[in-house]
């Protein structure tokens, strides 16, 4: 309680909201808007502590009320003389809406939310007036857009609180765990937590990203810079998960490191903590040292890529030469993934966005193959090296730093790894992957939810119409709320019960400012003040996500219950009856939810877990997109979603043995060897068909069994066997990415078995 009366953003929040809702009050007064408290409820229900998110609500929320209402129009007036027809209409409305609304994750997903449940808000209680809907429906979407309009000027005009203070704050977050669990790497230390805890972080990212472009119209070109930079995030994740199972690799191996490597993770550790937040913040406070600065930072990383040159081996058919020559190649993206986030952190801290870059689309570039593959084209640094600055933009034809292709390998023919050390300024050609395509979509979770939502709201009309309850109308409205509102979560019922409470506890203050204060009250500036004692302390409890949950149902049915009007015409007998309606139709709700629709955090990672099973299954089959950028980005996405579960599920769990991020690496592999095969002889193209569809069988049976298996020994042999085959392939592009491609799948697939020195003792595949 000290920390919230302390806390002046708070209540500088609070009193915008409550001065807000009493200009939507006064001006719906003045208008003779029939219900203007709704103006005034819409109001808290669409201000956010963050001018991005309000606007962004606000806007989604007009869309859904104009939606809602044109969905009335067309139910009611047909179906009012058959109540359950209409309360079915009205429940599958519901469902179809929130259905569409769990599929868009992001802001987008309000508008359908809103149009579901808005309806219940119009429709139930005109079913008693049908004649007059179209009034009812212009009505409800005047008030409604009036409190939008409103919250929304409020939040621009009086003390604006931009998204990109707390973006920003986020971002050198990020990067401070990321260098953390790079310096865990490095060091090979535990870093399970820190990776999870970034993985569930770019989730919310992106939903930050979208408030951005929501925001003051000053800050709108940082939302590429946002969006380069979380693509930059993403693939931090598997290169970095890469490096450490490749170390282990090595350490579980006969032959110790060379001692130059080690020193080598050594600088590279200290690099990272060079190139940190403080360096970043130094940029943004003094933008004349940013040149000196990224003259140090190249010549650093120049150094670095010299000496990881220098140890870079042949690749041949010693795995001990495998694993070295993939490390090495994981530790460059490192060195180009980090440099191009730190770039893009001081652009934003020192508040420019960048230039449009060319092929802008592209820019968003991915390896073409993943952090835990063997081969591919590695991101460069692709954001100017003086961001920020005028002229600063490195050209699209000129090297960004300068490489020296492995002398190992200067004989070859076009191998990999002089394609990887030649093309430092090239930009992948891949296009990126949209929003919609980058996200885990659960259809049958969703339809579940939704129809659940749907089941609840016309099991309280059956009632409602069955008893003959003339005020139950109100009860509707809520069941429909509660249960769309909730309906994301992996157990409502606990959050549906605290709804369920508070709106018994504002039940009980609207009784007393009806009966107990409204009677003394005579004008509009006494009304203000005396709704003031209870809405102020009710909007810094809304400014804090905590409680949150408390406030939101106090607010929203305490300004229902006291029906503000230009008259007082306050009836116990109808108050009594909106109160009771409102409490049993939440009631109904949160039980009919808590029978069928609770299913918990472990139940859903189980079944995320799942999902990732049978997407790597169906890319060792050739099905799915098999485009690399795309899984990637899907299965960080579910890597996103199942970290927090993970974070609850119970002790002794077998899925604490499930490591997303290797299956991401499992995955890419998969793609990488795909595409390599059809560079192959005959013999060896089958000999990796014969390695996909043991994988596919693997993830499959881990799907039937419900749970993690180990490789099976067969797949294994068959892995070591083809690494032989393949190293007697002459060199070239396709033997040096299948190669790389194949020891990846086996050190992810077989974390805890000894890589044997060579392959060339191990038996040929039939």
């Amino acid at each position: 309680m000290n920390a919230l009366l302390r806390d002046r953003q708070a209540w500088l929040f609070s009193a915008k909201t409550f001065a807000a809702a009493i200009a939507a009050l006064y001006v719906g007064l003045a208008g003779n808007l029939s219900r203007p408290y709704w103006a005034m409820a819409t109001v808290y229900i669409v201000s956010q502590p963050l001018l991005g998110p309000t606007r962004a609500k606000g806007v989604y929320r007009v869309l859904g009320t104009l939606l809602a209402g044109a969905a009335t129009l067309v139910m009611l007036p047909n179906l009012v003389e058959t109540p359950l027809l209409l309360s079915a209409a009205m429940a599958l409305w519901l469902s179809a809406c929130l259905f569409l609304a769990l599929l868009n994750r992001g802001p987008r997903g309000y508008a359908f939310l809103l149009a579901g449940y808005t309806t219940a808000f119009i429709g139930f209680p005109a079913v008693t007036a049908p004649e007059d809907i179209f009034d009812t429906v212009v009505a409800r979407s005047e008030e409604i857009i009036l409190g939008t309009v409103m919250a929304v000027l409020f939040a621009a005009l009086v003390f604006p609180a931009s998204v990109r203070p707390m973006l920003t704050a986020r971002i050198g977050n990020w990067m401070q765990d990321a260098a953390q669990w790079c310096r865990q790497v490095l060091q090979r230390g535990p870093a399970q937590a820190p990776r999870n805890r970034l993985a569930a972080d770019l989730v919310q990212f992106e939903a930050l990203i979208a408030f951005v472009r929501h925001d003051d119209p000053r800050h709108a070109g940082a939302a590429p810079a946002l969006e380069h930079l979380r693509a930059r995030m993403l693939l931090l994740l598997p290169v970095l998960s890469s490096i450490a199972d490749r170390l282990d690799a090595l350490h579980a191996a006969s032959r110790a490191l060379p001692g130059e490597l080690i020193a080598l993770l050594e600088d590279i550790g200290a690099w990272v903590e060079r190139a940190g937040p403080d360096a970043a913040q130094t940029a943004a406070e003094q933008p004349e040292m940013i040149s000196a600065g990224d003259a140090d930072a190249d010549a650093a990383v120049a150094s670095l890529r010299a000496r990881i040159a220098a140890l870079r081996p042949a690749v041949d058919d010693d795995l001990q030469h495998l694993l070295l020559a993939s490390l090495l190649l994981r530790l460059e993206e490192l060195l180009d993934l980090w440099q191009d986030c730190r770039a893009l952190e001081s652009a934003l801290l020192q508040g420019t966005a960048l230039p449009a870059l060319p092929a802008a689309a592209r820019d968003r570039a991915v390896p073409e193959t993943d952090a835990g593959a063997g081969a591919e084209v590695r991101l460069r640094s692709t954001v100017p090296q003086h961001v920020g600055k005028s002229g600063g933009e490195t050209s699209p034809g000129a090297p960004a730093h300068a490489d020296t292709a492995p002398s190992a390998a200067s004989s070859q023919p076009a191998s990999l790894l002089q394609r990887l050390t030649r093309s430092s300024s090239r930009l992948s050609t891949d296009a990126p992957a949209t929003a919609g395509d980058a996200r885990h979509i659960d259809y049958g979770m969703a339809a579940f939810s939704a129809l659940s939502a749907g089941f609840a709201l016309m099991a309280y009309c059956v009632l409602w119409i069955g008893i003959d309850w003339e005020g139950g109308g109100n009860g509707a409205m809520m069941a429909a709320v509660t249960a769309a509102f909730f309906a994301a979560q992996d157990d409502p019922a606990p959050s549906m019960v605290s709804f369920l409470t508070w709106a018994v506890v504002a039940s009980v203050v609207a009784g007393i400012y009806l009966f107990g204060i409204f009677p003394a009250i005579h004008d509009f500036p006494m009304l203000v003040l005396v709704l003031a004692a209870v809405f102020l302390p009710l909007g810094a409890l809304l400014h804090r996500p905590k409680t949150m949950l408390i406030a939101l149902p106090l607010v929203v049915n305490l300004t229902a219950l006291l029906s503000l009007q230009n008259t007082y015409n306050a009836n116990i007998q109808s108050f009594v009856n909106a109160a009771v309606a409102m409490v049993l139709g939440i009631g109904f709700a949160v039980v009919l939810t808590r029978l069928f629709r609770s299913v918990g955090a472990e139940w859903s990672a189980r079944r995320l877990v799942r999902q990732g099973w049978r997407t790597l299954a169906a890319a060792a089959d050739g099905r799915g997109a098999q485009d690399r950028h795309q899984f990637a980005a899907r299965m960080l996405d579910l890597l996103g979603l199942l970290a927090p579960r993970l974070a609850v599920a119970p002790p002794g769990s077998d899925l604490a043995s499930v490591d997303m991020l290797t299956e991401i690496r499992v995955g890419l592999n998969i793609l990488q060897l795909r595409r390599a095969r059809h560079g192959l002889p005959p013999a060896s193209i089958a000999a990796v068909d014969a390695i996909l569809a043991d994988v596919a069988a693997h993830y499959r049976q881990q799907v039937a069994h419900k749970r993690p298996l180990p490789g099976p020994d067969t797949l294994r042999t068959r892995l070591d066997a083809s690494l032989a085959r393949v190293g007697q392939v002459p060199a070239g592009t396709h033997r040096d990415e299948a190669l790389l491609g194949l020891i990846g799948l086996r050190s992810s697939l077989f974390v805890d078995a000894t890589v044997p020195d060579n392959a060339t003792g191990h038996p040929q595949l039939a």
